[in-house]
């Protein structure tokens, strides 16, 4: 009986070993398929945004209210970029500049303590940017 396993055993190292040494993949591809693989690695080497998530914990009407504001998180936290938009009537102040949403989650939780309202939005994001906060 143990003769027969070690056999068997034996028997599937070996079977083993052979299919992973004869498993090779050698890719043809048609010059134009190649042509528009590098026109979309080129195209997405000249891209200068992406979409991305920030937090918006703060709107007003009142710009010397939202610099206020600003400036009080900029020296409370340091390590974190901070921006503000002007959509008529309203300042906003969002902070942090992420690619996933879930990456973006951890800051509003820290941000909640002081402003309850804080919410990620989507914003157009410079890839450096995004690069810098990771």
């Amino acid at each position: 009986m143990l003769k027969y396993l070690f056999l068997l055993c034996t028997g599937i190292l070996f079977l083993n070993s052979s299919a992973v040494q004869a498993q090779s993949l050698r890719l043809l591809e048609e010059p134009a398929v190649q042509h528009l693989i590098d026109k979309y690695v080129q195209y997405n080497k000249s891209q200068k945004k992406i979409d991305g998530w920030r937090i918006q914990f703060f709107a007003s009407t009142d710009r010397r209210t939202m610099e206020s504001t600003l400036r009080r998180m900029k020296n409370a936290y340091p390590d974190v970029k901070f921006v503000w938009t002007f959509n008529e009537p309203f300042y906003h102040v969002k902070a942090g500049a992420y690619a996933q949403r879930v990456d973006a989650i951890p800051l509003q939780y820290v941000l909640k303590k002081e402003f309850p309202g804080a919410f990620p939005v989507r914003e157009e994001l410079d890839v450096l940017e995004l690069l810098e906060n990771n």
